[in-house]
């Protein structure tokens, strides 16, 4: 029974996911194959090239999924599922493996996957899955417009002391890049004290905690009470925490002649423990705003000399048509080998629709990651192709190369299952005696698989 209960569950997730992604309720069809052409990865490059081809077509009531494990232009093994929107029956068969066609009734399956102890277990604890929901929907409920009202109720006093005893600072001209060109940039510097900050930021945590929407979504989210004992204890530690982690903050913020903003700074005076945070935003300008830009946050050890930072940056490039995005992200810490480096490149032509993109993962000096692809993709009325010609991933010393393509539109093709529906084996039904005889069959004629597999790669 254990078994048969199993191969229930498994073939009805297969069910839910070929459900959900074939378009049994709009016609038409796609083509997706994968190659592996080759590879040093021990005990795979000898197949190669081994391509996985996969065939989805609707006819607005029926679906049909068929996929095909080819060894160059040798099929080694097909499967195929039907979904039968008349009986609401899901037909699957294996022809190289077994000439039984199996079929499980989608209603039925539901029923029997709902009362499933072990499905239940596979999508992790309901009780957990009830709480999130019940807590998104408490969110959801919320008038956040109300609340906003509520905050500056709350915290104007502290938001307007802030405000007025804002300084400003004088701030020496910088010259920034923006639109291609070194552009000098007035600044304007504005000062932040710190017992302010710290005010406004106790402030709105206590509105956190005594507002009774949030004190109720807080209690929510974590399943307890808070009390007023919680309240004034919670009040007294993030009032220490704030007066030990804030200080005085000063922004200066720099405009082009234009008055276009071309860069913003923001650093804090040491705090205790002799720390200093910066923040530095640069928007080099471009056809449209975030195109071209860098941001970087450093934290600097006042008496280790050190820095530990994170600089983010994107540069994109329009020439005769073709679009370049260039986007890079770097960790850097006071360790020798501290170091985290991601670089992805991406370009486009419009005309051709010829793509390329390129990815870097590098830590400590050193490079984990690699991948290039190329290829094209283009799309005309409802017809979509794309193609991959190259995809090479390298890590560790392995690298694989890989092709792939994916066409979509309309239904052309004979949306046809091949096998015999009027005689099948019910998997919900089966008994175990049949299931471990279709199994042994199956097993059984892998022989003739690989000997297929074999004989093809004698004559390659």
């Amino acid at each position: 029974m254990k078994k048969k209960r199993f191969l229930g569950i498994g073939l009805g997730a297969a069910l839910a996911a070929f459900s959900l992604t074939a378009p049994v309720y709009a016609s038409g069809e796609a083509n997706l194959w994968i190659q592996i052409d080759s590879t040093n990865i021990s005990g795979l490059g000898d197949y190669c090239p081994l391509r996985l081809s996969l065939d989805l077509m609707s006819n607005d009531e029926d679906g049909l999924l068929r996929a095909v494990l080819y060894y160059a232009q040798t099929s080694l093994l097909e499967g195929n599922l039907f979904l039968d929107s008349n009986s609401g029956n899901l037909y699957a068969s294996v022809p190289e493996l077994t000439d039984t066609v199996f079929s499980l009734n989608l209603e039925e399956t539901l029923e029997y996957l709902a009362d499933s102890v072990t499905l239940e277990a596979t999508l992790g604890d309901s009780e957990e899955m009830e709480h999130m929901d019940e807590v998104l929907s408490i969110l959801e409920e919320v008038d956040y417009e109300a609340l906003a009202e509520r905050y500056l109720d709350a915290c104007g006093d502290e938001i307007s002391a802030m405000a007025d005893n804002m300084t400003f600072s004088s701030v020496s001209d910088q010259y920034y890049e923006y639109n291609g060109e070194s552009v000098l940039c007035s600044g304007a510097g504005m000062v932040f004290e710190k017992e302010t900050l710290v005010n406004l930021a106790t402030g709105t945590a206590d509105f956190l905690v005594e507002d009774e929407e949030c004190r109720g979504i807080l209690e929510n989210i974590g399943e307890m009470e808070v009390t007023d004992e919680d309240i004034a204890a919670f009040h007294d530690n993030v009032s220490e925490i704030f007066e030990e982690t804030l200080s005085d903050v000063t922004i200066c913020v720099y405009c082009t002649p234009d008055y276009d903003i071309a860069a913003v700074t923001a650093d804090t005076a040491p705090m205790d423990g002799s720390f200093e945070l910066s923040l530095e935003y640069a928007d080099r300008g471009g056809e449209t705003a975030g195109e071209n830009v860098e941001a970087a946050f450093y934290i600097k050890d006042v008496d280790a000399g050190e820095n530990m930072s994170a600089i983010f940056s994107r540069e994109v490039t329009r020439e005769e048509g073709e679009v370049t995005n260039d986007i890079s992200f770097l960790i850097r810490t006071g360790e020798a080998d501290g170091s985290l480096d991601l670089n992805l490149s991406t370009s486009y032509v419009e005309a051709s629709g010829e793509y390329g993109v390129s990815f870097r993962l590098g830590a400590g000096g050193e490079e984990l990651l690699t991948v290039d692809a190329d290829g094209t993709v283009t799309q005309e009325g409802e017809t979509l192709d794309f193609t991959c010609d190259h995809f090479t991933w390298q890590a560790e010393g392995n690298i694989m190369t890989l092709s792939a393509a994916l066409q979509t539109g309309e239904l052309t093709s004979v949306l046809q299952f091949e096998g015999d529906t009027s005689d099948t084996l019910n998997l919900l039904t089966a008994s175990s005696e049949e299931l471990e005889e279709e199994g042994e069959i199956m097993t059984s004629s892998l022989e003739t698989v690989v000997l297929k597999l074999l004989l093809a790669q004698a004559e390659q």
